[in-house]
């Protein structure tokens, strides 16, 4: 899974949005990703300690296994949706 901080103010934010939207529809089939506005879900935020948009946290199992802050989304990061745990 792919949790995805971000904020409407945040131009980084929204172009990484669309990039995640994309992968989601080609890869549904392995990939979740959810979405959280830090305006809206600020108790999230504050939980997983999230203090730069956007921030892309990946989960296996309900385990944080990476964390990416800023906009960009490496291809080889995205393998960390493939690897078994």
């Amino acid at each position: 899974m792919l949790v995805e901080f971000w904020t409407r103010g945040c131009e980084p934010c929204r172009e990484l949005r669309r990039r995640l939207r994309q992968l989601a529809e080609r890869h549904a089939d392995v990939c979740i990703v959810v979405a959280v506005d830090a305006d809206e879900q600020p108790e999230a935020v504050d939980r997983h300690a999230v203090r730069v948009f956007p921030t892309l946290a990946f989960f296996k199992h309900g385990r944080e296994l990476h964390r990416l802050k800023g906009g960009a989304l490496p291809e080889s990061t995205l393998r960390l949706l493939y690897e078994p745990l």
